[in-house]
């Protein structure tokens, strides 16, 4: 999956959260792109692999669910 397509998916979920997609390199992270508005709320890990990570604000259990599915 390409970064647009993944765009894509996610875009519904801009709305009510806001995402971030970012590529793990050594102990830090390389931001790829961010959706929908922050509002300063703790982030969270989503979504985890070997190489990236997906951060949410405030995003609820259900959506959790939802939005590993993607992946």
């Amino acid at each position: 999956m390409n970064i647009e397509m993944l765009k894509d998916k996610l875009s519904s979920y801009a709305q009510k959260y806001n995402l971030t997609f970012a590529k793990k390199i050594s102990k830090r992270k390389e931001f790829l792109f961010s959706i929908g508005e922050s509002k300063f709320l703790p982030k969270e890990v989503l979504w985890e692999s070997e190489n990236f990570v997906l951060i949410g604000e405030g995003v609820e259990e259900k959506d959790k669910i939802e939005i590993s599915k993607i992946f």
